[in-house]
């Protein structure tokens, strides 16, 4: 080879050199745009998200709040019931849980267990009654 072919190729390889490496700074600038649009948008799907884990542990907070409220209704009701039926009721006789999305009692004393234990007083109490509702009705 003639040293004019070989400069010739040396000078053709340092354009093409050149162009290379133009192109490739080029897609480099195109590559950070496209990584700073990512980063951005995962900022954005951080901030929905925890925004929505805020939203779901708030209305956490409002069904444990409902479900005390209404736990404590219904043992008002219950202690209300036996009552009005003339038996004792205690704490421990209206346990409640939930289980398998019900809403159920720990223990219960049966209405029939618990005529066997009520008090001479409560008898009294629930015979009168029946005589006021008899007299009520006549």
């Amino acid at each position: 080879m003639s040293t004019t072919t070989t400069s010739i190729l040396v000078v053709v390889l340092f354009v093409a050199g050149i162009l290379l490496g133009y192109l490739l700074a080029r897609g480099s600038g195109g590559n950070e745009k496209r990584i700073h649009e990512l980063k951005s948008e995962l900022t954005s799907v951080r901030k929905a998200h925890q925004e929505s884990l805020e939203q779901v542990n708030a209305a956490l907070d409002s069904v444990k709040n409902l479900a005390v409220n209404m736990a404590a209704t219904y043992k008002s009701l219950e202690f209300t019931k036996a009552s009005l039926e003339g038996r004792q009721a205690q704490a421990q006789d209206y346990l409640l849980q939930i289980k398998n999305g019900q809403l159920e009692q720990i223990a219960y004393q049966d209405h029939n267990e618990a005529q066997d234990s009520v008090a001479p007083e409560a008898e009294i109490v629930e015979a009168t009654a029946n005589q006021a509702t008899d007299k009520a009705e006549k």
